[in-house]
């Protein structure tokens, strides 16, 4: 297990490097942006295997979409059985859906 949690940490700094590298001097950033960057890259590649190419960057797009979901304002309220609900296009639920079933 050593050497897996060692790749794995590798890995989490590869991309941690590659996602800071972006940071302007003297100019802000949103760290939330950052670590879901790092996270999803970090997730696509130690758990997918993947690191480059479309299917990692298709891979990476459908999760930040689905993301985006699940962390709106009304994501942060998703254990509320009414907003699971799909009621149509516009509500939480109806959205998450047709995420979840794209492609």
């Amino acid at each position: 297990m050593v050497n897996g949690s060692r790749a794995y940490g590798q890995i989490i700094c590869q991309m941690t490097e590659q996602v800071a590298s972006q940071w302007q001097v003297d100019q802000p950033f949103t760290a939330r942006a950052s670590m879901q960057e790092i996270s999803l890259g970090v997730m696509i590649q130690a758990v997918f295997g993947l690191s480059e190419g479309d299917r990692a960057n298709r891979l990476k797009a459908l999760l930040d979409d689905l993301l985006k979901v699940t962390a709106s304002r009304f994501g942060l309220r998703w254990g509320f059985p009414i907003l699971q609900k799909d009621w149509g296009a516009w509500s939480p639920g109806g959205q998450f859906n047709r995420r979840k079933t794209a492609n």
